[in-house]
């Protein structure tokens, strides 16, 4: 399915994608993401749109080299995996799926065939490409706006080169299969919090940047961030 953005209105988040090094030993390490000191406030609100994103949802493409926010377009929400996707990463997605997000309001469904076109699209489409944009390991975008907030697919891509290393094991890809999906149904960084928030705040598991503490699960709070917002 092609882009269908309007280049007039362009108004997405800069540097909102994942931005990775691999180390000498394989290990993941966060790079150029600024933290904000304090703990986290419980009333904080992570899910765009909020007082520090506005309502700017549209099409987007991974050419952009940016991170368009969007809320998926409602509470059923279902994945599906390309072939292109290898087994660690797989087995990951079905992991987040099950532990992380059938768990909130959403009603999750994995799809064996991806849906692209019509009022059936599905949700979140999760492929592995050769490459991403310069030094990106996970990246997500709208396909499909249906409105100022919401997004009837999103395409959640892994740079297959980097998840195929050996320092990458199966609990680095169940952090980054839950951390993209939470950025398609309209989970933000800690930055963009209102307020903003510690980007390795325990609080938010599975969304904070950087791989030396990141969780494999979503967590509670933003478990209830979802279910405050679906």
């Amino acid at each position: 399915m092609g882009p269908k953005r309007d280049d007039q209105d362009r108004r997405r988040p800069v540097g909102l994608w994942r931005k990775f090094a691999l180390g000498a030993a394989g290990a993941l390490a966060v790079v150029g993401v600024a933290t904000v000191a304090g703990a986290i406030d419980p009333n904080a609100d992570f899910i765009y749109p909020n007082a520090n994103i506005g309502a700017s949802c549209s099409d987007s493409d991974i050419s952009d080299g940016g991170w368009n926010a969007c809320q998926t377009d409602n509470s059923s929400l279902s994945i599906c995996v390309e072939a292109s996707v290898s087994p660690k990463m797989s087995t990951a997605i079905d992991a987040t799926r099950t532990g992380s997000y059938d768990v909130t309001d959403l009603g999750t469904v994995s799809v064996e065939a991806c849906d692209y076109t019509g009022s059936s699209e599905t949700d979140i489409v999760f492929r592995e490409l050769s490459s991403l944009p310069s030094g990106a390991i996970g990246f997500v975008f709208c396909d499909d706006a249906v409105s100022s907030t919401r997004c009837d697919q999103h395409y959640a891509q892994f740079d297959a080169e980097d998840v195929a290393v050996s320092g990458f094991n199966n609990v680095d890809a169940r952090k980054l299969a839950c951390h993209e999906a939470g950025h398609s149904v309209g989970l933000l960084h800690a930055g963009l919090a209102d307020p903003p928030t510690a980007a390795d705040d325990s609080d938010i598991a599975c969304m904070k940047q950087g791989y030396s503490n990141v969780d494999a699960l979503l967590g509670a709070f933003n478990r209830g961030q979802i279910d405050g917002e679906y």
